[in-house]
């Protein structure tokens, strides 16, 4: 079983890193989805996004058990945003394959995202940042990472699909392998995100205040 990592933040706060090594049939398997969920999973046509799709579901469930959950099937608000049909917690979700990463959280809204390092995020900087943002990521690419899944964890969170991601405006930071980003959602409301560089991916985790 291929969880890369299970870290409880608290008792009440927890994530599942999952690396996809299963074929669609060993996940389906694994997950042993309703008929609702495979109505949803069938909608998908590309197999890397069935993979997604399946273990997300998989480290989600395996977080309901950890946890002590009920389990039950993910649905979306009318902002695209994942919640439990049964509403006994929050929950967050990201994919960067072969990683998947879900979190649970069963008091407060919490965003999470994942990024494995990709050249792809040089090119489109200009679309998630700012000037001053560019100029401190400096074309280093985990940094680069730190500062997608900030702004992506914060938007989730957030939750509306007018919200831009040039919105959420970051304070310049040193990397280092852990840390804690300090950001602004229209200059008015101040977050603080979580953040960890491993040798695969980089993660970031914001929790509502």
């Amino acid at each position: 079983m291929p969880i890369h990592k299970l870290h409880h933040l608290s008792n009440k706060q927890a994530y599942l890193v999952w690396d996809i090594q299963e074929s669609e049939a060993e996940l389906l398997h694994k997950l042993n989805p309703s008929l609702a969920e495979i109505q949803l999973y069938d909608h998908f046509k590309h197999l890397k996004r069935r993979l997604e799709w399946l273990a997300t579901r998989l480290a989600y469930q395996l977080l309901c058990h950890e946890m002590n959950i009920p389990y039950s099937r993910i649905l979306k608000d009318i902002n695209g945003r994942p919640y439990p049909a049964n509403q006994k917690a929050y929950v967050s979700l990201s994919h960067s394959f072969p990683y998947v990463i879900a979190a649970i959280s069963v008091n407060i809204p919490v965003g999470i995202d994942i990024q494995i390092p990709h050249m792809k995020l040089q090119l489109i900087q200009e679309k998630y940042l700012s000037k001053s943002e560019i100029a401190d990521a400096s074309q280093d690419v985990e940094k680069l990472c730190v500062y997608w899944c900030t702004k992506e964890a914060i938007y989730k969170v957030h939750g509306k699909k007018t919200l831009s991601l040039q919105a959420i405006t970051i304070k310049p930071f040193e990397k280092s392998s852990h840390g804690t980003i300090y950001a602004q959602v229209l200059e008015k409301h101040h977050y603080h995100v979580d953040y960890s560089i491993t040798p695969n991916y980089t993660l970031a985790w914001y929790q509502a205040d």
